[in-house]
């Protein structure tokens, strides 16, 4: 068995009790073909990166299970054929990204007043005391662009900003040349 992660967005229009029956639809499409759920996350109504159907929101939700291709496929049949799905989309898992996951869990939005906690993302480091603040870790190209730092070079000298002028031709080609308006003189 392979684990999955499929992520779909539900139409804005759909009040919470429509999104969890899709989502309890999901989850038994899964149990249904010997599925194994990981968890499941709703994330709530959320804006969405570009138009979908001529919506600017939608409600997302995320699931991870382990099963074979066959339950894959049957999940992503149903999710074509709801109404109220705008988009899906699964990917196969590795296992590191299943050593971060949660045991099985259903996670829902956020109530209302209540803010959203806040964790770190698993595998990055938290900066240790002695780091040096942001600001002072920018390299000095960064600084010239915003017009922090006076630039380490001196400006160019205004002969150096001027274009080239055209170099003169060689010997070889100047007799090239003549050879060429020899042979069209011959012509005519």
């Amino acid at each position: 068995m392979r684990a999955y992660e499929t992520i779909f967005i539900v139409h804005p229009d759909l009040v919470d009790e429509e999104v969890k029956a899709l989502t309890e639809g999901m989850k038994g499409v899964i149990e249904n073909l010997n599925g194994e759920l990981i968890t499941i996350e709703e994330w709530g109504r959320r804006k969405l990166a570009y138009k979908l159907k001529k919506l600017t929101k939608g409600s997302y939700v995320l699931i991870r299970f382990m099963g074979n291709g066959e339950v894959l496929a049957e999940l992503e049949r149903n999710l074509r054929l709801s109404d109220g799905v705008l988009k899906y989309q699964s990917v196969t898992l590795d296992e590191t990204a299943l050593q971060t996951t949660h045991p099985v869990e259903e996670i829902g939005p956020p109530e209302e007043g209540e803010s959203p906690e806040k964790t770190e993302p698993p595998g990055e480091a938290k900066p240790s005391e002695g780091a040096k603040p942001r600001e002072e870790a920018e390299p000095a190209e960064t600084k010239q662009l915003k017009g922090e730092a006076k630039p380490e070079e001196e400006a160019p000298s205004p002969e150096e900003g001027k274009p080239r002028e055209k170099e003169p031709p060689s010997v070889e080609e100047a007799k090239l040349d003549e050879d060429r308006g020899a042979e069209k003189e011959g012509e005519n």
